[in-house]
């Protein structure tokens, strides 16, 4: 009888410690070129890996910087049915920019089911990006990321992207 209890007790510990959920937290950044993207969306992990061998050429992964300074990277995620966005205008160098509508630098986040909503930065919910690698001979950008965004059809209705990086080639 003295084991049954032993082992009911060692059962309840067992399965009240796998209930326990951990948050995921994204890999530590990397700034090589290897196109991904990292974050938490609502303390959720959130990733997308360029798939360059993918039927079509296509990635999820978006990304671009012009010769003005314009930058923009977009990843999409199937399986979670969403995608952020991060736009960053005149920008030439490492350092700190804000994600809000004064510098028409924003951020976006989408999501795509059970219906589609969009959520973006503004000058009430707002969010940065650091540029911490800007290779222009090697075309690398990395960086990190966090914003809050609201919902354009309601702006009560948010959505905290934290944690966030990105380590991407560009063309």
């Amino acid at each position: 009888m003295k084991n049954l209890k032993a082992v009911l007790l060692a059962l309840l510990i067992l399965s009240l410690s796998l209930a326990c959920k951990k948050v995921s937290m994204p890999p530590k950044p990397t700034q090589t070129g290897a196109n991904t993207m990292y974050a938490k969306v609502n303390e959720q992990l959130w990733e997308k890996k360029a798939c360059l061998t993918c039927v079509g050429g296509g990635s999820g992964l978006s990304r671009n910087y012009e010769d003005n300074g314009d930058f923009y990277i977009t990843g999409e995620d199937p399986n979670m049915r969403t995608s952020i966005g991060l736009v960053i205008r005149n920008f030439k160098t490492i350092g700190v920019y804000d994600l809000s509508t004064i510098n028409l630098n924003y951020a976006q986040f989408n999501k795509y089911s059970p219906k589609s909503q969009r959520f973006y930065t503004s000058n009430k919910s707002k969010g940065s990006v650091t540029i911490t690698k800007l290779d222009l001979t090697n075309k690398i950008i990395s960086g990190t990321f966090e914003f809050t965004a609201e919902d354009e059809n309601n702006s009560a209705n948010t959505v905290k992207v934290t944690d966030g990086w990105f380590d991407i080639t560009y063309q």
